[in-house]
């Protein structure tokens, strides 16, 4: 299963594989509130109609035969206030060129131990937030890699 997302990995497509492999636990995300929750019920699978979806969801009925990612930017901004692709260009703004990452030292490689006792420290609170599994892109970003 894990090949047809080789294309497109994202925090969604790990939690659905996830989910349907029988993984239960609390997942961590950069950009929720909350932490996730698989439970025996996440990998269950609900039939929604195309027409009821439309009924639903004002994205879907805003974005249904766009063919152009800036106007589906455009058509999701009107119908929520915002785009999710705006957020990530934002927020690479703000964080402006790649710094030296924390896993160097004047350029040079931190020493592995220090780099071990750093995971293990964010691990440990990571633990005591009741968080189970991450992505690989949390845990860079967490320890600057």
């Amino acid at each position: 299963m894990e090949h047809v997302f080789d294309w497109r990995p994202s925090k969604a497509s790990a939690l659905l594989v996830a989910a349907a492999r029988g993984t239960l636990g609390v997942c961590g995300t950069r950009d929720s509130a909350r932490p996730i929750t698989l439970t025996a019920a996440s990998p269950h699978v609900h039939r929604l109609p195309l027409a009821h979806a439309l009924k639903i969801n004002p994205l879907a009925r805003a974005v249904a035969g766009i063919t152009d990612l800036a106007e589906a930017e455009r058509a999701s901004e009107r119908a929520c206030g915002f785009s999710a692709t705006a957020r990530e260009r934002d927020r690479a703004a703000r964080l402006g060129p790649p710094a030296t990452p924390a896993a160097t030292v004047d350029d040079r490689p931190i020493a592995p131990q220090a780099l071990a006792e750093r995971y293990a420290q964010w691990e440990r609170r990571t633990v005591r937030n009741g968080i189970a599994y991450v992505t690989m892109r949390r845990i860079v970003e967490e320890l600057d890699l």
